[in-house]
């Protein structure tokens, strides 16, 4: 695997196109990082592909990179990121839930290692959702949502007309982390 993983890992990407008279595009990306102690150097390495293909998937296009990176704030691996976007948790004005994201099904939050990195947008709210049904967890991971709001011109689509529809391009597409 993947710089000695166990598993393989990936990294998910697709160009969006909001509704409305002035039309924005962004860009959204979903990962996970390899999730062992030994697996410090695969995320590190990980987290600098997707930094060096980035440009030529999202350009100058507002940017929203979601992922379990298994990571804390203090690794190598979140500081690359980091020092790149904006950690929409640290950033937002309104936080609700813990920061902390893994449970491992118990529903006490113990690690933060889910995040999501911006760039373009400014994060208005930020929220751990903590929901499960009786003592039934979906995940061992809370999710982590946000309400935000995109900067000053970011985004904008050429020829932005009213009505137009949320159009996605190569949402199949496939980072593959090697």
């Amino acid at each position: 695997m993947s710089w000695g993983t166990d598993l393989p890992r990936l990294a998910n990407w697709g160009v969006f196109e909001t509704l409305g008279h002035h039309r924005r595009r962004f860009v959204f990306v979903d990962t996970h990082f390899a999730h062992r102690d030994q697996d410090a150097h695969a995320r590190q390495q990980a987290a600098s592909l997707i930094l060096a293909r980035l440009p030529q998937i999202a350009a100058n296009l507002p940017l929203i990179l979601a992922g379990d990176l298994n990571a804390a704030p203090s690794s190598a691996a979140y500081s690359s990121l980091a020092d790149n976007f904006t950690d929409a948790w640290a950033a937002s004005k309104s936080r609700l839930g813990p920061d902390k994201t893994f449970h491992d099904f118990t529903g006490i939050a113990q690690e933060r290692i889910d995040y999501l990195f911006l760039r373009g947008f400014r994060p208005e709210e930020v929220v751990t959702d903590t929901s499960h049904v009786g003592t039934v967890y979906p995940s061992d991971h809370f999710p982590v949502r946000a309400k935000l709001t995109f900067s000053r011109q970011a985004g904008l689509a050429p020829n932005a007309t009213h009505g137009a529809r949320i159009r996605s391009r190569s949402l199949a597409a496939k980072l593959p982390l090697r």
